[in-house]
């Protein structure tokens, strides 16, 4: 029998695999642009006036997936598929989220 604690840790781990992370070390060497990236869509978030579980309901996912994405200081893997329709909503060119330079 599988113990919780080593189940939730597979989870974790296939959760990143899944998003295409290749593994932890990714999400680490690329947690400062991902940050980046969660802040600028909050701003053409708030700038189109929606608020988290608007624009989470309008792209497909979850208030608290949408949540993560944005928060600050958190990186948050997560697709490019996911990117792509939040850029759709907001009318913004995907583009403008690498931009770092705010």
């Amino acid at each position: 029998m599988i113990d919780i604690h080593c189940l939730y840790s597979i989870c974790y781990l296939i959760k990143y695999i899944c998003v295409g992370v290749r593994d932890l070390n990714d999400l680490a060497r690329h947690a400062e642009k991902l940050m980046l990236i969660g802040n600028n869509i909050s701003f053409y978030r708030r700038k189109n006036k929606l608020s988290q579980l608007q624009l989470a309901e309008k792209v497909g996912i979850s208030r608290t997936h949408m949540s993560n994405i944005e928060a600050p200081n958190v990186a948050h893997s997560f697709s490019i598929g996911v990117l792509l329709d939040i850029a759709n909503v907001l009318d913004v060119e995907p583009m403008k989220f690498f931009d770092f330079n705010k």
